[in-house]
């Protein structure tokens, strides 16, 4: 009995260590579904959209080494509508005129149908959409940069950058990555 609760403590030292938020860091002004739409018809800002799930080791990753940068999270804040998508969203997203639902596969395994159309994800039998990813917008939301691989923090800032400033109107993004000078 004394080692389960020392185990505990320990347990719970390193648990509230790991999950301690930085108090420099600003959480991301995450937009709810409902307002969604609303945003979209304002035309001022670019948005983002984090795709994940609650269990994957990657998007945990993600959402520490992303959503826990101060420059990302001032930067989104500031210049983007971000939203997240989290696999288990069972409610019914309306966009530009189209209506997303979630599409219930198993008894507990499911999808949103907007997972696969920000990620241009095939659909393909008995595949789930790609997690984590993220999905970049214009100031119309109109889908720019479909992001379903694993990248580091220097390159999200330098696409979040490409996508701000519209660069994607009239640059390659090799291009601009070549000549853009971030701040990580």
């Amino acid at each position: 009995m004394n080692k389960f609760i020392k185990f505990s403590f320990l347990l719970l030292a390193f648990t509230l260590v790991e999950c301690t938020v930085d108090p420099e860091v600003e959480p991301i002004n995450w937009v709810d579904w409902t307002d969604w739409d609303n945003k979209r018809k304002l035309g001022d800002r670019p948005a983002i959209v984090w795709i994940h799930t609650a269990s994957c080791e990657n998007c945990i990753k993600q959402e520490k080494e992303f959503f826990g940068d101060p420059v990302i999270v001032n930067y989104i804040n500031e210049h983007f509508y971000a939203a997240h998508l989290l696999d288990t969203y069972k409610e019914d997203i309306v966009t530009q005129n189209n209506t997303f639902r979630y599409v219930q596969r198993y008894s507990d395994v499911g999808y949103h149908d907007l997972a696969y159309h920000l990620t241009k994800a095939e659909r393909l039998k008995n595949q789930l959409p790609p997690y984590p990813s993220i999905a970049l917008l214009d100031k119309d939301f109109h889908l720019i940069l479909p992001i379903t691989k694993m990248i580091d923090v220097q390159e999200l800032e330098m696409l979040l950058a490409y996508v701000k400033e519209e660069a994607f109107k009239t640059t390659k993004i090799k291009d601009f990555k070549a000549q853009y000078e971030g701040k990580l």
